[in-house]
């Protein structure tokens, strides 16, 4: 795990707008204007062509190794040809051909840049009024899975922190929890995880999975939300139990309010429709979305001791991650579980 903490406590690359034309200019004969995206650990620039086209400029993080940066790049090209239907970016190629290229920064490391193309659309997270697009996110979900299920790379096995199958090895940091409840909390889930989800998890089918679907993450039409435009950012993909990809999916479906569950269901039913699910990968659901959560918690509370200045975006998810957890306690694990077996029709 030492390398994938490494890898969330390196500072991004800092390049200048003009150092990254250049690079555009001289390696794919892109010219624009740039502006800066956020980014948990890369840099990114959103590029707007001169002709009217548009890319985002992805240069990853010194501490990724090239073979994991391959790795995304070869998983969209892989998406590409098994679903061609599926709206995610497209890899686009160097004046030379190639897929990548290796820069270097003002402070001499060196780092992978990558150009995608730009999917046009508004984050769902930020569409107004909120459209509930649960099930076309399950099938949407389904269908990259289905598509991701013969891919094979040799850096997929990498370690990765946001990987739901090592939360277990974070128990270390819940010290960076300040609040003793709330740390209590996150203690008894890990410890719950390592005892029970953890052994079930390696029993289950495994393959390269997205591992990051939230609404930062969806695109919606800008002129009607209720249409998904695309998907993107695959920075997390690995390979892991299938489930886990479900899992955390669902839990940023969790609601405040009546009805708590609704788009779970909803989500849990689409992604069944194109994909079934087994029951033993259905009673982990439960679990699963509290341990992403408390896996927000973590390590954004690491993060953000690490970069207090950078706090408020570290620590955006935090609250609502909390309110998560309590809502499915309150619930209970079994009664969940029902819930879902049942919208599944197991």
């Amino acid at each position: 795990m030492n390398n994938a903490f490494t890898l969330l406590s390196t500072s991004p690359p800092k390049f200048s707008a003009a150092a990254a034309a250049r690079v555009l200019r001289d390696q794919y004969g892109i010219e624009g204007h740039l502006k800066v995206l956020d980014s948990e650990r890369d840099q990114n620039f959103f590029v707007e062509g001169t002709a009217g086209e548009a890319f985002v400029l992805k240069i990853a993080n010194s501490a990724e190794a090239a073979g994991v940066t391959d790795l995304q790049s070869a998983a969209l090209l892989h998406v590409e040809k098994r679903d061609p239907d599926l709206l995610v970016p497209r890899v686009m190629r160097t004046l030379g051909g190639r897929t990548d290229i290796t820069i270097v920064g003002d402070d001499g490391r060196e780092h992978v840049a990558r150009v995608l193309s730009w999917l046009v659309g508004t984050p769902l997270e930020l569409a107004e009024p909120r459209p509930d697009n649960a099930a076309e996110l399950g099938s949407i979900l389904a269908r990259l899975g289905i598509a991701l299920a013969n891919f094979e790379h040799p850096c997929s096995d990498h370690v990765l922190l946001w990987d739901l199958s090592h939360a277990g090895q974070l128990t270390a940091w819940l010290d960076y929890i300040e609040n003793e409840s709330l740390r209590e909390i996150c203690k008894t889930h890990l410890h719950r995880f390592e005892e029970h989800t953890e052994p079930a998890l390696n029993k289950l089918r495994s393959q390269v999975i997205y591992n990051d679907l939230h609404s930062g993450n969806v695109l919606v039409d800008p002129n009607n939300s209720e249409i998904i435009a695309g998907v993107i950012d695959f920075g997390d993909i690995v390979r892991a139990p299938l489930v886990i990809d479900v899992g955390v999916a669902a839990a940023y479906l969790c609601d405040s309010g009546d009805d708590p569950l609704s788009r779970i269901v909803k989500f849990l039913r689409g992604y069944n429709r194109v994909r079934p699910l087994q029951r033993e990968e259905l009673e982990l659901i439960y679990d699963l979305i509290i341990t992403r959560n408390v896996v927000t918690l973590v390590i954004g509370n690491w993060r953000g001791a690490q970069y207090p200045e950078n706090q408020d975006y570290i620590l955006s998810d935090a609250s609502l991650a909390r309110l998560r957890i309590e809502t499915l306690q309150s619930l209970g694990q079994r009664t969940v579980t029902d819930v879902f077996l049942k919208a599944c029709l197991l």
